[in-house]
């Protein structure tokens, strides 16, 4: 007993004796969400409604994606608000996110009842806020089947202590949705290469080849517009534009594999192809066509 008790306070000290009280599970290297399968409990999820309460409890036993067989079940009867969402904490954010660094977030979802409303994931707090990025994705399905959701992202701004993955929910009328596999996890990627030769202007239409980088320049108070095909760079997957007056430049790197999205030649995101084309998405490097004159550079971006 005398080992046993000095083996606890040994832990405890080392700060370890509240893993094993709580029963939290390692995270796997690198992954910034708390507990994304709930495998142990609710343990950093919350829900929250601005109108009829939703419920949240642990399922098992689940036939789910990736032989992952627990989930957060949430439900709601009925009744309508203007705004609810779950939020899936994060282990020390202000570490975990730098400004420039390239990550994924990932959320399994399927709606029970096939509303076809939607859903949509994002890196924020419970007010919308401390966010490192602007970019978001989501989906309404019309099955019951499991669909993820994921998007690469590059952040832009620092995070906050309580900047956690957040599923804004449909605010009104019956919900039944699972959740399971969330995930923030950073990402080991070059960027693309630097060049300094000249630019072509593109005629519109025209065709891309692989590893090009193509950029329209809006003038103050502008439009921005940049679309390959149906890719849309300023779409809901793509760049928001800046607005402060200025002119600015919006640009893409493309090749088979992945966009690279450019403002001002600084790179504020990052889309792969697998990722697009897996949403209904076209990867397309036909089509080109902007707001104003397109220039385009192959093998790299512009210095």
């Amino acid at each position: 007993m005398l080992v046993l008790a000095v083996i606890w306070v040994l832990l405890g000290t080392a700060g370890l004796y509240v893993m094993l009280r709580s029963g939290v599970p390692p995270r796997p290297p690198g992954e910034a969400v708390l507990d994304g399968t709930v495998s142990s409990d609710l343990h950093g999820w919350t829900v929250r409604s601005a109108a009829d309460p939703v419920t949240m409890e642990r399922r098992t036993g689940l036939s789910g994606p990736r032989r992952i067989d627990t989930a957060v079940e949430l439900k709601r009867s009925g009744d309508s608000g203007p705004w609810a969402f779950a939020l899936v904490g994060l282990a020390d954010p202000v570490r975990f996110f730098r400004i420039d660094g390239v990550y994924r977030m990932q959320l399994y979802v399927r709606d029970l009842d096939a509303s076809g409303r939607p859903v949509t994931l994002q890196v924020a707090n419970g007010a919308g806020q401390h966010r490192p990025t602007t970019a978001t994705v989501g989906g309404g399905f019309t099955d019951r089947s499991w669909h993820r959701l994921s998007r690469t992202f590059v952040a832009t701004a620092t995070a906050s202590e309580d900047t956690a993955l957040y599923l804004s929910l449909p605010p009104s009328g019956p919900l039944h949705w699972q959740l399971t596999l969330a995930s923030v996890t950073p990402l080991s990627l070059s960027p693309p290469p630097e060049i300094s030769s000249a630019p072509r202007t593109l005629p519109a239409g025209a065709t891309l080849p692989p590893g090009s980088y193509v950029e329209v320049v809006v003038p103050a108070g502008g439009t921005p517009a940049l679309r390959l095909g149906s890719f849309d760079v300023f779409g809901p997957d793509g760049i928001r534009p800046v607005a402060d007056g200025r002119a600015h430049r919006y640009g893409v790197y493309l090749d088979a594999e992945s966009a690279w999205l450019y403002v001002d030649r600084s790179v504020r995101g990052v889309l792969f192809a697998r990722d697009v084309e897996r949403a209904g998405g076209e990867w397309s490097f036909g089509g080109v066509a902007g707001s104003g004159p397109v220039s385009m550079w192959v093998g790299g971006v512009p210095s």
